[in-house]
């Protein structure tokens, strides 16, 4: 304060901290001194901060939530793609079992003749092309062994 330079000090004064800061008054010999107290001052920091933390706080658990939504629903969906890709799959393997199947009861051609793959909707090509192949196999199984 007496060089004429700004000033920041900190002050313990009666077991309480203290912030003292002087400016020198240019068109005077004078300085402005102010003391605060520090918990005066840091009060509206510790109220910022404390409304901060609430905030990423509630910003977390809105994360949090729609994270876990996303995951379940986009868990569903691939559980439905998923189902509607197999099932094509599932109901031409039975009916390939049913062929196998043809000496536990009743005739092979009858077997064959019960088969009906045309009705297996499909998914993808590669399924196509191996229910297409499977029903010229039988038609061909069936051309050959009737005659």
């Amino acid at each position: 304060m007496v060089e004429g330079k700004d000033q920041v000090e900190r002050l313990l004064l009666n077991g309480e901290n203290y912030i003292i800061s002087f400016h020198p008054i240019s068109t005077t010999d004078w300085s402005l001194g102010v003391i605060v107290p520090e918990a005066t001052l840091l009060s509206s920091v510790q109220i910022t901060r404390n409304a901060l933390n609430s905030t990423v706080q509630a910003l977390n658990y809105k994360l949090t939530v729609t994270t876990i939504i996303i995951l379940f629903g986009s868990t569903v969906i691939i559980l439905l793609v998923a189902r509607q890709i197999v099932k094509p799959l599932t109901r031409f393997t039975r009916e390939v079992h049913r062929v196998r199947s043809s000496d536990e009861s009743g005739t092979f051609i009858e077997k064959l003749e019960q088969i009906h793959l045309e009705n297996i909707r499909t998914t993808t090509n590669e399924i196509l092309d191996l229910q297409e192949a499977f029903i010229q196999m039988k038609n061909s199984l069936l051309a050959n062994w009737k005659t």
